[in-house]
């Protein structure tokens, strides 16, 4: 990795009141990222915001002990614990439990594609139901006073690519940054993703816009279109954890 560009992961990122000192951030990852993950990933990004595995907010509340994936070492900082449901109501409940459990964000996940997610209204679903997913954010918002962040993609098919406005309405909820996965859901994480939305999410928000799809080496996007590097994404996630920090699988 260049010295330059080093430097421009290097650069604080701003998160509403939250300072991260690295613009590589560690991809939630269900049924990956738990605390010994993190943990490994920290020794080579000890500045990186790391993410829990996505949780269920509806599980949440009706249990009487935080489930195993939302344990937070308290010496693990920054760290964001990830929350998914169609229930405003139940979002914010578990928001603040999150942050109760150590959370410097709340992380609303509005991009899974797995059919066991999205057909219970949560995930991707919510870009099909722009005034939920707004609640949502506007519910978890007044319920935590830590940063929300939302988690997406471009749109549920080729057909209804409607990130632009979406990402509008999570900013206007209150949204402090997004991630937008390069790609529709009907794609899964197959085919190439979209990098040209990043760009034009980018220019319509005033928040950071974190870009995520096919990132499995740093050099990988920074390397892509010299001509339009000014529009793409603030920071860089991967979907093959330690890949992220500069290692091929």
């Amino acid at each position: 990795m260049s010295s330059s560009l080093q430097a421009r992961l290097a650069e604080p990122l701003k998160i509403g009141n939250v300072e991260v000192k690295s613009r590589v951030l560690q991809s939630p990852l269900s049924g990956v990222t738990d605390l010994v993950f993190r943990r490994l990933v920290r020794r080579f990004a000890p500045d990186s915001m790391m993410y829990t595995e996505m949780v269920n907010a509806t599980g949440l509340h009706y249990v009487h002990s935080l489930p195993k994936i939302m344990e937070v070492d308290p010496n693990e900082r920054p760290i964001s614990i990830q929350l998914f449901d169609c229930r405003p109501d139940f979002l914010a409940e578990a928001a603040q439990m999150a942050v109760a459990e150590g959370a410097d964000t709340v992380d609303i996940n509005m991009g899974c594609p797995v059919n066991k997610i999205t057909k219970n209204g949560g995930g991707s679903s919510l870009l099909r139901e722009p005034e939920t997913a707004e609640a949502i954010v506007r519910a978890v918002v007044q319920a935590v006073s830590v940063p929300v962040t939302v988690k997406t993609r471009i749109g549920w098919t080729d057909q209804e690519i409607n990130i632009l406005e979406f990402a509008r309405r999570m900013e206007a909820a209150g949204a402090q940054m997004i991630t937008v996965h390069a790609r529709t859901r009907s794609q899964g994480y197959n085919g190439p993703a979209k990098w040209e939305w990043i760009g034009r999410v980018k220019a319509v928000l005033s928040i950071p816009v974190i870009a995520n799809g096919d990132s499995f080496f740093c050099g990988d996007r920074i390397a892509m279109p010299r001509t339009n590097r000014s529009r793409w994404g603030d920071v860089l996630t991967g979907n093959h954890g330690l890949s992220l920090f500069g290692r091929r699988n």
